[in-house]
C-alpha cells in the first residue's frame, strides 16, 4: 500500500518540477485506471477473510487495469515521439506516463500478495 501511494505522490511532483500546466489525454486516461486499481486493492483488502473467489475477481481486475495501463502507455510514449517536436516535452511526458504505469505496478504487487495470504490461508 505504503508502495502505491509513494508512486501516485512521485508522479504528483513531476507535475510540479516539471511545471506541467495540465495533464494529457493519455495522463487522464492513465490516473482513471490508476484509480480504479486503488479502489479494486482497497476492495480485496476488505475481502481478505472472506470467500476467496470475491477476492480473485478482485484480482483479475487489477490485473486486466495494469495490462490496459501497459498498452496506453506504449501507445502514449509512441505518439509522443511521432507527435511531440519539443525534446524537454518528450522527456517529461514519456516519464510522467512511465510513472503511472509502475503505480500501476504497485497494485498488482498488491493484489499478488493478497491472493497469496488468502491462498495460504484457505
Amino acid at each position: 500500500m505504503d508502495d502505491i501511494l509513494d508512486s501516485v505522490e512521485a508522479i504528483a511532483d513531476r507535475f510540479v518540477i516539471f511545471e506541467i500546466t495540465g495533464p494529457s489525454p493519455p495522463a487522464i486516461a492513465l490516473s482513471k485506471i490508476l484509480n480504479d486499481s486503488s479502489i479494486a486493492v482497497g476492495r480485496g483488502i476488505d475481502l481478505m477473510g472472506q470467500r476467496h473467489l470475491d477476492l480473485n475477481e478482485c484480482c483479475v481486475r487489477i490485473n486486466s487495469l495494469e495490462n490496459e495501463a501497459d498498452r496506453l502507455t506504449r501507445d502514449a510514449i509512441s505518439n509522443l515521439f511521432r507527435e511531440e517536436k519539443e525534446p524537454m516535452a518528450v522527456i517529461k511526458w514519456k516519464e510522467i506516463y512511465e510513472m503511472f504505469e509502475e503505480a500501476t505496478d504497485r497494485c498488482e504487487d498488491a493484489a499478488n500478495i493478497l491472493e497469496r495470504i488468502a491462498l495460504k490461508h484457505n
